[in-house]
């Protein structure tokens, strides 16, 4: 009896009580880790434009915090009307800091639903165009590299 009670108060848990989920490499969001040579992990941040699934904004770093992808974002349309809605996952680095910053851009901030990365189908297509175009084939070195790399096949997607 006191397992089928358990259950009960686990089945009323909302979403908006369940925690953002911590990253764990699943490429749902706006960020695509890369292993290196050096065993080592480089994350690509990209901005896409739903409308023509056009890559605003992308760049590289080992590091990514809250301040950093805020940067990105208002750097990824700086004379450009901002979009209406700007959609991402719920990755731990996208906090309350990135939601201020993209209210503070203009555009309201929308999260997929819990683990439902197919929400964002847009990003999903992409990443696996590019992990199968070019990231399957290089065994990148460094953020230089990737970067370099990334730009590259920007150019060749658009």
């Amino acid at each position: 009896m006191a397992s089928a009670n358990s259950e009960n108060s686990r089945s009323r848990q909302t979403l908006a009580d369940v925690p953002p989920e911590p990253s764990r490499g699943n490429c749902s969001h706006g960020l695509l880790h890369v292993p290196t040579l050096t065993f080592g992990i480089v994350y690509c941040f990209f901005v896409i434009s739903h409308d023509r699934r056009r890559i605003l904004r992308f760049n590289v770093t080992r590091n990514p915090n809250a301040l950093w992808i805020g940067q990105q974002l208002g750097e990824a349309w700086p004379y450009l009307p901002v979009h209406r809605f700007l959609l991402f996952d719920r990755d731990s680095k996208f906090g309350t800091d990135v939601i201020s910053a993209v209210t503070d851009l203009g555009s309201k901030p929308i999260r997929t639903a819990f683990r439902s990365p197919w929400q964002n189908g847009v990003a999903e297509r992409w990443i696996g165009s590019c992990r199968r175009d070019l990231l399957d084939h290089v065994i990148v070195l460094n953020e230089q590299h990737l970067k370099r790399l990334m730009s590259e096949y920007v150019r060749y997607y658009h």
